[in-house]
């Protein structure tokens, strides 16, 4: 009970903030819990900034569910769901892992994720490619390929940093920087 009720608090305190993409190929354990606090820098073609905060529990065999929350400037509140498989490996050595959800920005779109990576004790390098696919005709498919590194700073505390590059007309380029806490 007292975990669920720290992992309320960071909740509430965090506010309505997101996951923009953070998708290691690692899976949360069955019956923890990770939350994580992203800030997401757009350089190309604008700047701009976004917060975001994801909190995922795992169900057991290799898969975890995800809550996505959070802001971006001159863009309406975020709010996703997913479930994420890793597909193959462990912790150490390579891995791959797929994920699937939905999300609301200022539409409804469907999230389709694929991280591949390899773990070391303390290190996981990964890279990926995240698809937002929208429900409407209105807004075009975007998607975005990853590049990423999370450093363990002990078995709960692991710092994240990925770079962002845009695979549509307007070409984003970016960075996502943050920490994600185990419990």
């Amino acid at each position: 009970m007292r975990t669920l009720g720290t992992f309320g608090s960071v909740l509430v305190l965090c506010g309505a903030v997101s996951a923009g993409i953070f998708d290691t190929p690692r899976t949360v354990p069955r019956g923890a819990y990770e939350v994580g606090i992203e800030h997401l820098v757009w350089v190309e073609p604008s700047f701009k900034f976004g917060l975001f905060e994801h909190m995922e529990y795992g169900l057991g065999g290799r898969t975890d569910f995800g809550l996505h929350v959070g802001v971006e400037a001159e863009k309406p509140s975020y709010v996703g769901i997913d479930l994420e498989r890793r597909i193959v490996g462990g912790d150490r050595g390579p891995m791959f892992s797929a994920s699937l959800g939905v999300h609301y920005q200022d539409s409804l779109q469907v999230d389709i994720r694929a991280s591949l990576g390899f773990g070391f004790p303390q290190l996981v390098s990964y890279l990926g490619l995240d698809v937002d696919l929208p429900v409407s005709e209105e807004p075009e498919a975007s998607s975005v390929l990853f590049i990423g590194v999370g450093f363990s700073a002990n078995p709960s505390l692991e710092y994240r940093f990925e770079a962002l590059f845009g695979l549509n007309e307007d070409r984003y380029q970016g960075v996502d920087i943050g920490a994600v806490w185990r419990f």
